[in-house]
């Protein structure tokens, strides 16, 4: 702090009763990382959020028609039992996040992992659907919900060169693959069973999840520095999750999001069938997924690269008016 300021004046304080000068703030720029090793992160949470495939709503559609077939059950029942397992998935996932706060993405990933393996195999030995139901919440508990969400955390904490264009190429890589595991989940249904499907999934998530998992740098924030003295994190400004709570604007944008998933997710998982009564094959109707990917793509590529450059606010104006 210096006792004479350059200009010779002294501006007039904010809070404070004794005008303080204070040296302005230097700009301070995010170092470029190794570009193999900002690339490293990205593949790896672009190919874990692809894996979230067995646990999304469009990885699940290919098996409503042949489920309800060979569990002999109605429409409407298949369709309560994954409104309840979704809402339990969405309940989760405050938990998940402080678990990942607390130990890190990468334990969070190892544990998904073995979590969602397990429970994709499990599922392949359903008979009624009381075992469907579980099968639906340890789906889209481990797959839709925490591994989403471990994923994203990944990058967002060991990215901080580019994040936007980071976090738009994950998210289009991820929407690519999930987008297009339908056309493949439909094949291997047709030529196979439902069991056998379900296990070549929870063979995939162990070749690929967990090797993936284990190979991820730690991640957990760091408490002291290089010579033992504590970090102390100043909070940025903002609102709590209690005073956000009790603003109108939160729950408007809860709801746009609520609205956007409920709508999307209805139609998706009952896609094949509604497109099979119009006359589509079991593929061709499987096929619609891939027109998504393309818009999926397209949208995230492109938000992400401008979303370092503008204020987020504008990016999630343009999502809810979609």
């Amino acid at each position: 702090m210096s006792a004479h300021p350059p200009t010779g004046e002294i501006p007039l304080p904010v809070t404070g009763s004794i005008p303080v000068y204070r040296e302005p703030a230097e700009e301070t720029k995010v170092a470029k990382p190794p570009l193999l090793w900002w690339a490293l992160i990205v593949g790896a949470g672009s190919m874990l959020t692809a894996m979230t495939f067995p646990g999304q709503t469009a990885g699940l559609s290919p098996f409503t028609d042949p489920l309800i077939e060979s569990l002999d059950i109605d429409r409407t029942a298949i369709s309560f039992s994954y409104l309840l397992a979704t809402l339990a998935g969405a309940l989760t996932m405050p938990i998940l996040g402080r678990l990942l706060d607390k130990y890190g993405a990468k334990r969070a990933i190892i544990v998904i992992g073995f979590l969602l393996m397990t429970v994709v195999f499990l599922a392949s030995f359903i008979t009624e659907i009381i075992g469907l139901t579980a099968s639906y919440v340890g789906l889209r508990m481990t797959g839709q919900g925490a591994l989403s969400l471990a994923a994203t955390t990944l990058v967002a904490r060991t990215i901080t060169y580019k994040p936007g264009l980071a976090l738009g190429i994950v998210g289009a890589v991820g929407s690519a693959g999930i987008s297009l595991a339908p056309v493949g989940l439909e094949r291997l249904i047709a030529f196979t069973d439902i069991a056998t499907a379900w296990r070549i999934e929870a063979a995939l998530v162990a070749i690929i999840v967990l090797p993936i998992a284990f190979l991820l740098p730690k991640d957990l924030p760091r408490t002291t520095t290089e010579t033992g003295t504590h970090i102390v994190i100043v909070p940025e400004t903002g609102y709590t999750s209690g005073q956000a709570l009790r603003t109108g604007m939160f729950w408007v944008l809860a709801s746009a999001g609520f609205m956007v998933g409920m709508l999307s997710t209805g139609l998706a998982f009952h896609l094949i069938s509604i497109l099979g009564a119009q006359g589509l094959s079991t593929l061709e109707a499987a096929a619609n997924f891939v027109p998504q990917t393309v818009a999926a793509v397209a949208a995230s590529l492109g938000l992400g690269a401008i979303v370092d450059r503008i204020d987020p606010r504008w990016g999630w104006r343009g999502r809810c008016s979609r």
